[in-house]
């Protein structure tokens, strides 16, 4: 069997996709490896910074040090990118072979089937995980200033409601315990449907027909958390976790990155989650070092922060992107502020997550089971998103009582 390695940077929707491209290349006969040499290696890389593409093109290279004879394929926002902004010396080494746009990423297992000339073997292997991602909405129709998403993804698409349904009974009936509903905009789910629907009915409809699964959102835009949809997070089978994208804590960089939402409509809607959910794990998204941005707002941003008090942060430094309105405005934040700025937020996150696991020492947090760790010890996600090492016997779901902290991760032993 050819041996198959898939590498994911970027979004949840990426890893979705992965999952599904994993599934499909089994049923068809190849062999999806972790570790160890592949005869093929799928590079499903994120295009959203120059990071994020320096990262990939490492991976890149790093598979054809590994085998210098594999067929590498690189798919995904950056492959697309690459083929709309062509960029002549992206690779300085040697490249891909094969370069697969979004458009066409559902093919691409079919692609390497017949390049290989494997026949589907007629039954599937399915991967083993306790916890799945299922992808029900993809692309963007919004137009934020710094982002290349619409670009590379195309106008938001919901998948029915139906077919989602169908999909989680099907997770559900594997076994798994928890799934995560994820999209390049998953609160644009059903925009475009008829009739028109949304992401909280979506959530209601898969409670409605499956039994015990639990339920996780990826990320949702400030300006899609209506009441409704936070209303959903009072049901016991929906993960009390909300990812809430902030961006700036600025109002005036707002408006320049054209986000729709100012920072008081922000905090009103934590405010809101917290009165529905009040053990809610709020974490967020920020840009810091957009064209724009003085240190005044990088100011309010800190303060808006510590005004929301999330468990965790993801920071991005500010890169232009080809095509995006705000290549237009430069790039004249230099680098070292950027980077001065990004290291105080990721020094708050910390901060932020280390007092929320010290406050939930005492308490007991359902746990997903992820994988067996060092000493005996299992590694689960806790529905609040905080990974947690334990001592027990459960591989779905364990009640875990938290006793304390190592590092990043919550300790305790299950009930």
């Amino acid at each position: 069997m050819l041996k198959v390695k898939i590498h994911t940077t970027g979004c949840r929707t990426n890893q979705a996709e992965s999952e599904a491209l994993a599934r499909d290349l089994q049923q068809r006969g190849f062999r999806v490896v972790q570790d160890g040499v592949a005869d093929i290696y799928v590079i499903n890389a994120c295009t959203v910074t120059a990071k994020a593409e320096r990262h990939a093109r490492n991976v890149v290279y790093r598979a054809r040090s590994e085998n210098p004879g594999a067929f590498v394929v690189l798919e995904g926002c950056l492959a697309t990118r690459l083929k709309r902004f062509p960029q002549v010396d992206f690779f300085k080494k040697q490249g891909p072979d094969l370069v697969v746009e979004n458009a066409d990423k559902e093919g691409l297992a079919g692609v390497l089937s017949r390049r290989f000339r494997l026949a589907e073997t007629g039954h599937a292997r399915p991967i083993v995980s306790n916890r799945r991602l299922l992808k029900v909405q993809e692309g963007c129709s919004r137009n934020c200033a710094y982002c290349i998403v619409p670009m590379v993804r195309g106008r938001s698409r919901s998948i029915g409601v139906q077919e989602v349904v169908e999909g989680v009974r099907a997770i559900e009936a594997s076994g798994a315990s928890e799934v995560v509903l994820t999209g390049t905009h998953l609160g644009m789910y059903g925009w475009d449907l008829r009739p028109r629907t949304d992401l909280a009915g979506l959530v209601r409809a898969i409670l409605d027909s499956t039994e015990h699964i639990l339920l996780r959102l990826s990320s949702v835009e400030p300006e899609e958390t209506s009441m409704a949809l936070l209303e959903v997070f009072a049901h016991h089978r929906v993960a009390p976790h909300l990812h809430l994208p902030l961006q700036s804590g600025s109002d005036r960089v707002l408006r320049d990155m054209n986000r729709p939402y100012t920072v008081q409509g922000f905090m009103d809607i934590v405010k809101k989650a917290r009165q529905v959910a009040p053990d809610i794990a709020i974490g967020s998204d920020v840009i810091v070092g957009f064209p724009t941005e003085r240190d005044e707002d990088f100011q309010a941003t800190i303060a808006t922060i510590q005004a929301i008090n999330p468990m965790y942060l993801h920071v991005f430094r500010y890169s232009p992107r080809p095509g995006t309105p705000a290549l237009r405005m430069g790039d004249p934040v230099p680098f070292g502020v950027k980077r001065q700025r990004s290291a105080e937020l990721m020094r708050m996150s910390g901060a932020f997550r280390e007092q929320y696991i010290e406050a939930l020492v005492g308490r007991r947090v359902r746990t997903v089971f992820i994988r067996e760790a060092r000493d005996g010890l299992l590694e689960g996600l806790g529905d609040n998103y905080m990974h947690v090492l334990y001592r027990g016997r459960s591989r779905t779901i364990a009640e875990v009582m938290i006793q304390g902290r190592h590092r990043d991760y919550a300790m305790g032993v299950e009930m």
